[in-house]
């Protein structure tokens, strides 16, 4: 008799177990979802703490490349003399193909200059470029000196970015993918929609999921409480949605969004 009741006991955890692990299973790639937003969130680094704005610094590193590219204007971005201004250059120069370019580059140029002799950046030559007398010397270093302009330009996009996302609270993409995690839809509401699924072909589904549709994991925690009629609900299968498993009953919705 005690064995037998050993079974019975044997077979209601069993049961039990299998009801719970069926349930983790169903819901394991729901959580999966955030292996990707994690990622996300350590990739970012504090740009609060950088002690000084690039903008300043590409500037002048796009000064110099001005004053290398084009040995037709370099006298002209070399002259001291800050009242020679672009409207009293000679027609031939004005009116040259990069003309408008150069025109909108010169002021910046000259408040660049300006700062670099301030700072005494360059001590041994006092307020005067280095000249560079060969063509190929001036391709050599064109060449060069743009490469690092078009890099300087590629990191300052990058850093703005990241004040933005930080700086603008609403339109943060990390927390609105993190809330779309929590509660799902578009991630700008947090609440429980019956049925809410994520979008076909989201990049976190792609990266940690591998399929296209998930359900919210405030939903997901929803359906697995013991102490409600919807813990009942038959556990999604994995890569299908509430669609596909038949939807919460309307009681059950309607006492799910009560609780929220």
């Amino acid at each position: 008799m005690c064995l037998f009741l050993l079974f019975l006991l044997w077979l209601l955890l069993a049961e039990t177990t299998k009801e719970v692990e069926s349930a983790a299973n169903a819901n394991t790639k729901q959580y999966g979802v955030m292996c990707w937003l994690t990622a996300i969130v350590e990739a970012e680094r504090p740009v609060k703490e950088l002690k000084q704005d690039p903008t300043e610094a590409v500037d002048e590193i796009l000064a110099v490349n001005m004053s290398l590219s084009d040995p037709k204007f370099q006298a002209l971005f070399n002259d001291s003399d800050e009242t020679n201004t672009w409207d009293k250059q000679d027609a031939k120069i004005t009116g040259a193909k990069f003309a408008e370019d150069w025109q909108k580059s010169c002021s910046k140029w000259r408040a660049a200059k300006k700062k670099m002799m301030g700072d005494k950046i360059n001590l041994q030559g006092g307020t005067n470029w280095q000249s560079i007398a060969a063509q190929s010397a001036r391709q050599a270093a064109s060449i060069a000196v743009r490469q690092i302009a078009v890099q300087a330009v590629a990191w300052k996009a990058d850093y703005d970015t990241a004040v933005k996302i930080i700086t603008e609270e609403d339109t943060n993409p990390i927390k609105q993918k993190l809330t779309a995690a929590l509660y799902g839809g578009d991630g700008k509401t947090a609440k429980i929609k019956a049925g809410t699924t994520y979008k076909a072909g989201s990049s976190y589904a792609d990266i940690c999921v591998g399929t296209n549709k998930r359900l919210s994991l405030a939903g997901d925690k929803e359906l697995k409480k013991p102490d409600t009629k919807a813990s009942r609900a038959t556990p999604l299968k994995p890569g299908r949605t509430s669609k596909d498993n038949g939807r919460v009953s309307g009681s059950h919705q309607k006492a799910r969004h009560r609780r929220y």
